[in-house]
């Protein structure tokens, strides 16, 4: 296996009561007390994969163990790998080090010939006897983290970083958010992933990667107004045919497990459903705008299984097969390209996973599917038979495609599409991978 440029880091800890115990090795070469560590492998696919491989393989730790990532992070030079560096080139001088800690149930470890003996500690006594301040500092956070009740919150982190992608070449981002592969860039602030580059955007009229951390709270309350004003201008029927079609993708929202992400999430409007709906499901709300993730994720008071992605439609920031299912509302109309959303939407479903989709209809020949169709090029998503031939010619198979309720749309001045006087058809279409 080709050596990966970087190094991972395994800390081990079992609970006791109200006391935690932490396990460090002697190492065989020098004789010093040190967490797990080694090298990642190109054939991994991501630092959490080495961690785990590297602790089955030096401790018999099995790989289905509570791992989650730490935010510790340090540089360890090149040099220290001379086999390795002869392939990585002269010009690579350090590789960092990712922390993991795993929570283990049974104390009794099978190590590897690396080590001489392993010890289970306590704080101070494990830091006493740690060599290296990199594993002393992962250690102190640990502590800490499990003192401050921070576990779950760090658990939930961990799933969702290790399901992204950078969108430019597909390759592996690291805890920085720094893609492995190719170098790209990308962040991470106020609970939002930012996976976007300079040129997304474009086609949706504003700059997309622009994230002004200090005015989110007050977009927030303007967002509550804007919502209450909104909802003013729906019409009694609308109203009624709007709880007709929840009451619809409740039904398949209900059964569902896993992870689900839901594409163009936007202010939230369906992501809120689904929280209430279905409590078990972890949720992954996706925008090409990650400043209004910031916002939703404030509105709509999102607890810890929700995460926040800021990527394209056109090129989602998620792993092939990484998700159980998908959920949109009107999500596709928003976007250039639904084909390629589609087929996105399709890539990153695993086998047999489902595509649940609310959306608003117009009748086929009516006034507004014209003008949508001449000013928007909208008339192939806004026709539920249209639509789902292009879920069915990107792979889908069809599971349901109903118009549940239909209403005459109402004047709304905050729409962004003349619907007015149309009968608004809501329908849903639910595909399967």
């Amino acid at each position: 296996m080709a050596r990966a440029k970087y190094q991972v880091l395994i800390l081990p800890y079992h609970r006791e009561g109200e006391s935690v115990l932490y396990c460090i090795f002697r190492r065989r070469d020098m004789g010093v007390w040190q967490f797990i560590a080694g090298g990642g492998e190109d054939e991994d696919g991501s630092a959490l994969a080495s961690a785990k491989r590297e602790a089955f393989e030096e401790a018999g730790i099995p790989t289905n163990s509570r791992f989650f990532p730490l935010e510790t992070l340090c540089s360890i030079p090149a040099e220290c790998f001379p086999k390795a560096r002869a392939f990585w080139g002269e010009s690579c001088l350090v590789i960092p080090e990712y922390s993991f800690a795993v929570e283990l149930e049974n104390k009794e470890l099978c190590i590897s010939n690396e080590h001489t003996e392993y010890c289970w500690a306590d704080y101070e006594t494990a830091k006493e006897l740690l060599r290296y301040d990199s594993n002393k500092t992962a250690l102190f956070e640990l502590e800490n983290k499990l003192k401050l009740g921070l576990i779950q919150t760090e658990q939930a982190k961990m799933d969702i970083s290790n399901l992204l992608t950078c969108p430019r070449c597909g390759g592996e981002l690291g805890q920085d958010c720094k893609c492995l592969a190719c170098g790209s860039e990308y962040e991470r602030r106020m609970g939002v992933y930012s996976i976007l580059y300079e040129d997304m955007g474009e086609d949706y009229g504003f700059s997309a990667w622009e994230f002004d951390e200090s005015d989110i709270q007050k977009s927030a309350d303007e967002y509550r107004a804007f919502r209450e004003e909104y909802q003013s201008h729906l019409t009694n029927g609308c109203r009624k045919a709007e709880r007709m079609l929840d009451d619809a993708v409740r039904e398949h929202i209900e059964s569902c497990r896993g992870v689900a992400v839901d594409i163009a999430t936007g202010r939230g409007m369906l992501l809120s459903r689904v929280m209430e709906w279905n409590t078990e499901l972890k949720l992954i709300g996706t925008d090409i705008d990650a400043r209004i993730l910031a916002v939703t994720k404030l509105v709509r008071n999102c607890g810890e299984n929700v995460s926040f992605v800021g990527c394209d439609g056109r090129h989602i920031a998620l792993k092939n097969g990484s998700v159980d299912h998908a959920v949109s509302f009107v999500g596709i109309a928003n976007m250039p390209e639904p084909e390629k959303a589609i087929s996105e939407v399709y890539r990153i479903l695993k086998k047999g996973g489902t595509f649940i989709y609310k959306g608003l209809f117009l009748d086929r020949n009516s006034e507004g599917m014209r003008d949508l169709a001449e000013k928007f090029d909208l008339a192939r998503i806004m026709d539920i038979e249209l639509l789902t031939e292009l879920f069915v010619n990107a792979g889908f198979k069809v599971v349901r495609s109903e118009i549940i309720a239909s209403a005459v749309w109402g004047e709304n001045p905050y729409d962004r599409y003349p619907f007015a006087g149309e009968n608004c058809n809501y329908g849903l279409i639910v595909v399967e991978k």
